[in-house]
């Protein structure tokens, strides 16, 4: 097959204003840098796009034929995105065909996306041609978070979502974590004749993490070619001669003139695992950074790393900046005597007789429920939806009458999803017009995402009229992990990812963490006189927290009245006879009709944190879910928890399962309403 029968670029979607061309060589690499960084940029990733870093990657590509296998864009006369596929073969078995796809903001919405990766899919076709195989195959693709306009073409286009990483920011590099080297070990820079045996290390130690290419696949020259590579910003701990560790580091230069430091890569032989080589590591090479004269530094995780990445990063002063996601669907299957298919871009749903009308009643709640448990089946949530629970909620709203501030969507006379408006005033001084909404899959691609928000908006406004205040105020809303019709529909009417919270599974009630409570406390459950002092305990220690409403909005009997609610579930750590730290339980059916705890809330009091109250809680409560027949549990948590909640409840044998995401924008000024 010569270049010419190759799939050509696609044709431009009519009305578009675009055109598609093929790669013509390095000159294009600037071009598509500047496209990549005003992505970048817009969606406020950490890690930025280096021109010199990619004319790097596209003279050490694996697999991968720029000339054949790249195409750009173009609009209004500059280079607008691009699309470039690779195919490898993994250390699991499988194989992937990887479409690299890259659009920036002003190019959304046009249909271009979607001709770039049906293109893909028509060119992986034809490498799975030229390179059979027998190993399972996959599309894939990667969304950086808050690219709404690729995850929406892939979820039109069939792909769901895998795998999610996170983007890790440490601030400031201040209080750095000490440099323990654990004895019979050493930290310290290779000389350049060990670097190849350093590189084999990492690609051993990397073979067993999800995705992880063939060893044939990683080239040295890749590494150590880096025009970023610093030999002496490497560390490598090592046992006698033999590299057991090694944490490559970078320094890139800010737009702002500043200096972030990137720790590249960490990995640890499987040999020299749990005995604090990669914390080790990881606070030297911070030292190091810090002594270039970085001001913050950055780091890419596995979220479902099997060895705590998460975790330990956490612990050294990382935080959750931004989420990436994995999407694939299955690789057709490939027969040489077919033509390959001409690249062709998904139908339009024409417009439905979809219906909306206002709440009418808690008889409305059963069918809400359906729409939002068939929503949550879709995104793999795993907290389920209880109607008993879900009618409790709106017998028990605050700030909300849903006669007139929540409407339905209906089709063929079946409930599809529902948004809702709430208003509160927040403990940090500000006001949020918070807008649920839930719109069942079957109706994703008619607009009703967007027809909800509009509506709630327009709502919103007449509640700031209605209760008038000096606050600065925000529209606010929350997407689940995978929603990507409402992620899609609130990037497009101007909301911004401001939040990011993680669902956390334990999926067994195996190897329980002990009970170990400080001296001076004791554990049990409240009576029945001591619950306003849990629950006030309670909306103290959540006062401080992100996004929580003031004290008066938080009303006891919610939690009493919940039918869910057990006083013998509740975990409470008492210093004398004040309530000092509490977890709240529940136990639910899943949807398989496996019994599952939820540990509701996890609160200490800020005058006793830090003496492992919250762990001797956590535990505690494990056994009484155990007890009460629970073969798994889960937890909700802020990923901007600045008491290191991620990091305990990982401790504790919980694992991230699902994120979401909260979106605000500014609420435009109401002096003028009617």
């Amino acid at each position: 097959m010569t270049i010419l029968e190759s799939a050509l670029p696609p044709d431009a979607p009519a009305g578009s204003g675009a055109t598609f061309r093929r790669w013509r060589g390095l000159e294009d690499v600037p071009a598509m840098a500047a496209a990549n960084a005003r992505l970048r940029g817009h969606l406020g990733q950490p890690e930025p796009a280096d021109v010199d870093g990619l004319l790097h990657q596209y003279t050490h590509l694996v697999n991968s034929d720029p000339a054949r296998d790249c195409i750009l864009v173009e609009r209004g006369g500059a280079v607008r995105g691009y699309a470039r596929v690779e195919w490898h073969d993994l250390a699991d078995g499988d194989r992937v065909y990887d479409l690299a796809s890259v659009l920036e903001p002003s190019a959304w919405g046009l249909g271009i996306m979607e001709a770039m990766i049906g293109w893909g899919e028509v060119r992986s076709r034809e490498i799975a041609l030229e390179h059979p195989t027998d190993r399972r195959s996959h599309l894939a693709n990667y969304v950086l978070g808050g690219d709404t306009g690729l995850a929406t073409a892939l979820a039109a286009l069939g792909y769901t979502a895998v795998r999610w990483d996170a983007e890790m920011l440490r601030p400031n590099m201040e209080d750095l974590p000490a440099v323990v080297v654990p004895e019979g070990y050493v930290l310290r820079a290779p000389e350049t004749g060990e670097l190849r045996a350093v590189h084999e290390m990492a690609v051993s130690a990397f073979s067993e993490h999800w995705g992880e290419w063939e060893g044939a696949d990683h080239d040295i020259g890749e590494w150590i070619e880096d025009p970023r590579f610093r030999r002496d910003l490497v560390v490598v701990a090592f046992h006698g001669t033999q590299p057991v560790t090694v944490l490559t580091n970078m320094v890139e230069p800010l737009p702002d003139g500043s200096v972030r430091g990137m720790l590249e890569s960490l990995a640890t032989h499987p040999d020299h695992r749990r005995r604090g080589l990669a914390r080790a590591a990881m606070a030297r090479s911070l030292e190091l950074l810090r002594g270039d004269g970085v001001t913050t530094a950055y780091l890419a995780v596995d979220t479902d790393n099997d060895n705590r990445a998460l975790a330990l990063y956490e612990s050294c002063g990382f935080v959750v900046a931004s989420t990436s996601i994995s999407y694939r669907k299955a690789m057709p299957a490939t027969n040489p005597t077919m033509t390959t298919p001409d690249a062709t871009q998904p139908a339009v749903p024409a417009v439905s007789d979809v219906r909306f009308r206002r709440w009418q009643g808690i008889e409305d709640i059963a069918g809400m429920g359906a729409a939002n448990a068939a929503l949550r089946r879709l995104v793999g949530v795993v907290e389920p939806i209880d109607v008993e629970a879900m009618r409790h909620r709106y017998t028990h709203l605050v700030n909300s009458d849903p006669m007139t501030d929540c409407i339905l969507v209906e089709r063929h006379g079946t409930t599809l999803g529902y948004a809702r408006v709430e208003w509160h005033d927040l403990a940090d001084g500000d006001r949020i017009f918070d807008l649920t909404t839930v719109v069942d899959p079957a109706t994703w691609g008619l607009g009703v995402a967007e027809t909800f928000v509009r509506w709630g908006e327009v709502r919103a406004g007449q509640l700031a009229y209605e209760h008038p205040s000096d606050r600065t105020a925000h529209l606010a809303n929350y997407a689940f992990r995978g929603d990507v019709e409402l992620a899609a529909a609130l990037e497009a009417l101007g909301y911004r990812a401001v939040r990011w919270d993680a669902e956390m599974l334990r999926p067994h009630m195996l190897d329980l963490p002990a009970v170990m409570l400080a001296d001076g406390y004791h554990l049990r459950a409240p009576e029945e006189a001591e619950l306003p002092a849990v629950h006030q305990m309670m909306v103290e220690g959540f006062a401080e927290h992100w996004g929580e409403y003031e004290a008066e909005d938080h009303r006891i009997d919610d939690w009493l009245e919940d039918p869910r609610f057990r006083r013998d579930f509740v975990v409470v750590a008492w210093a004398g006879g004040r309530p000092a730290s509490v977890v709240c339980n529940i136990v639910e059916t899943a949807q398989d009709g496996t019994r599952r705890g939820l540990l509701d809330a996890v609160v200490t009091h800020p005058d006793h944190r830090r003496r492992g109250l919250a762990r001797a809680a956590i535990a505690r409560s494990l056994e009484l879910l155990s007890v009460e027949g629970a073969t798994s549990a889960y937890l909700g948590v802020d990923t901007g928890n600045h008491n290191q909640a991620l990091a305990l409840y990982e401790s504790c044998g919980f694992v991230v399962a699902s994120t979401g995401t909260s979106y605000r924008k500014p609420m435009p000024g109401t002096e003028n309403r009617p």
